[in-house]
């Protein structure tokens, strides 16, 4: 047991304040609930229409009127959040599926690792869809390898392997022009 040992009154002492608060706990734990619902709702789910609706009834009745404000707060962000979409839309409520993705692009990279880091970076949208030969060709009609390389250039800008490769090239241009 982790409280052997420790006096009731030093615990007392630690902890009592507690006690003050202990009708403000349930409602605490409520407004957590909802919280929590919330989150697991966002990380699960796509914005999409009716998503407030499927909010709304996940969390439920409520008894403190704190955590059905907090409800209420949450269900009509989604609702407005929802009437900006396109009929068939749905994006992303939660920060972890593009956290997901970005895990993805890291892989992506490494397996590319001598063509940089930064030019993939327009990549990234490929991993929000699985992409079909039809796609592929689609793409390819739509947009040339310059075209990309000059979205690069312009958008992107030098990395800083590509700047210190220039800088070293430069070097052993001046070394070999000293020594010849």
């Amino acid at each position: 047991m982790v409280l052997v040992g420790i006096a009731p009154s030093r615990f007392h002492q630690k902890f009592g304040w507690i006690e003050n608060y202990a009708n403000q706990i349930p409602m605490w734990r409520s407004c957590q609930y909802v919280i929590s619902t919330y989150v697991t709702f966002s990380n699960e789910q796509y914005l999409h229409h009716g998503a407030s609706v499927k909010l709304a009834a996940l969390i439920g009745e409520l008894k403190h009127p704190e955590a059905c404000k907090l409800r209420d707060r949450l269900v009509n962000f989604i609702l407005e959040s929802e009437s900006a979409l396109q009929p068939g839309e749905r994006l992303p409520l939660s920060i972890q599926l593009l956290e997901s993705r970005f895990g993805q692009f890291k892989q992506l990279e490494g397996q590319h690792s001598k063509s940089g880091f930064t030019g993939l970076v327009s990549c990234i949208p490929l991993l929000y869809s699985a992409p079909t030969p039809a796609s592929v060709r689609k793409s390819f009609a739509q947009v040339t390898k310059t075209q990309v390389a000059d979205w690069v250039t312009n958008y992107v800008g030098r990395t800083l392997i590509s700047k210190r490769r220039a800088v070293y090239a430069e070097h052993r241009k001046a070394l070999k022009g000293a020594t010849s």
